[in-house]
């Protein structure tokens, strides 16, 4: 027994990776939106490093940059979390990417939002956006 249940911790400590469903395109506007979202269960105390891509098309209407950030809450992301993209002078598409860090307890459940806005009342587009987490178990 003592084997067993050596290796069942041992198991519940491994690292795992999660990832958002695929999609073809989210549309951004000026309000604070999730965009992706994941959740997961830590086995034991760990960190949760995750990571967003996509490629970000900005129109004139839809304003020069667009705001994302990695958050526990839908809300505007606070400008020490907070990634900008503007949109190049000659072309509407910029590819984007994020990451962040959080630390999770033993048993905890989290979910974790990609939440993006743009900087006018028109309406940007996402495509492909993904989000991804690994935990990693404390050492």
């Amino acid at each position: 027994e003592a084997l067993e249940g050596r290796v069942s911790s041992l198991e519940s400590s491994q690292p795992f990776v999660v990832a958002s469903e695929p999609i073809e395109q989210v549309v951004v506007r000026y309000v604070p939106t999730s965009i992706r979202d994941l959740t997961l269960t830590a086995p034991v105390a760990g960190q949760v490093t995750l990571a967003a891509t996509g490629t970000a098309s900005l129109p004139p209407d839809a304003g020069p940059y667009l705001k994302c950030g990695i958050m526990t809450a839908v809300e505007e992301p606070p400008s020490d979390v907070a990634v900008f993209w503007s949109k190049p002078a000659d072309a509407w598409d910029v590819p984007i990417a994020a990451s962040r860090v959080f630390d999770i307890a033993a048993g905890a459940t989290a979910t974790y939002h990609l939440v993006c806005q743009n900087d006018a009342a028109g309406a940007g587009r996402i495509y492909a956006p993904r989000l991804t987490a690994i935990f990693t178990p404390a050492p």
